[in-house]
């Protein structure tokens, strides 16, 4: 959703000089349209994100309605790729080893998703059974210009206090930049471990090549 300088000053509060200095001088992405310049509402959250300024609650929502193309389940497991040998005794040490191979942009440091990704650990297990869990930041990351999967298997399995009481030696981790975006990619992923074909791929031993194949043919019949 594209936002005017005004619907922008008033959604956080501020001066429509403020919100033109923003775009003249602090990179603020805009561009004309309609006789004004407008700046999108995915754009402005990751600039917010990025200057360290708070992003109000309708900012967070905005655009969460429109019928634009939401992407798909495989092409994020392709962004974020899948991951082998995770070292690591316990929940903690291996989702910092994950963080370590996953490739985020600049404006993510791997620290604030492990620190994310821990609270979201301490709220509640992502162990959704038979061995798999799905860590994932309890907030969108506005500052990802796409959502990213990545799937790692661990060296040895860890107990994650998983709702079946199985040890987990697959997770997939998932990061997205609108709440939107995070239940859709969710609710791919829960439709393909649904398939016994998908979740018999789960392994380590399946080329990484095939997992993402089939992902992307399985996904194909959604809407």
């Amino acid at each position: 959703m594209d936002l005017t300088i005004d619907e922008i000053s008033r959604l956080l509060r501020t001066t429509r000089s403020t919100v033109e200095q923003w775009i003249n001088t602090m990179g603020l992405p805009a561009a004309e349209s309609g006789g004004e310049r407008r700046c999108g509402s995915d754009e402005l959250r990751r600039w917010l994100a990025a200057h360290k300024i708070a992003i109000p609650d309708e900012l967070m929502t905005a655009g969460l309605h429109e019928q634009s193309p939401l992407p798909a389940f495989a092409d994020a497991l392709a962004r974020g790729g899948i991951i082998h040998h995770l070292p690591g005794g316990a929940k903690n040490a291996v989702l910092a080893a994950a963080v370590k191979r996953l490739t985020l942009p600049d404006s993510i440091p791997g620290a604030m998703l492990l620190q994310r990704l821990l609270e979201r650990e301490e709220l509640a297990s992502t162990g959704v059974g038979d061995g798999i869990a799905i860590p994932h930041p309890r907030d969108p990351l506005v500052q990802l210009p796409a959502p990213l999967v990545a799937l790692g298997f661990l060296e040895q399995p860890v107990d994650f206090a998983a709702v079946d009481g199985l040890p987990v030696y697959a997770m997939f981790i998932m990061a997205s930049p609108t709440p939107k975006i995070h239940l859709h990619i969710l609710a791919r992923l829960f439709f393909l471990l649904r398939k016994p074909e998908f979740r018999g791929l789960i392994n380590p031993e399946t080329p990484d090549g095939l997992i993402l194949r089939e992902a992307r043919q399985m996904e194909k019949p959604l809407k």
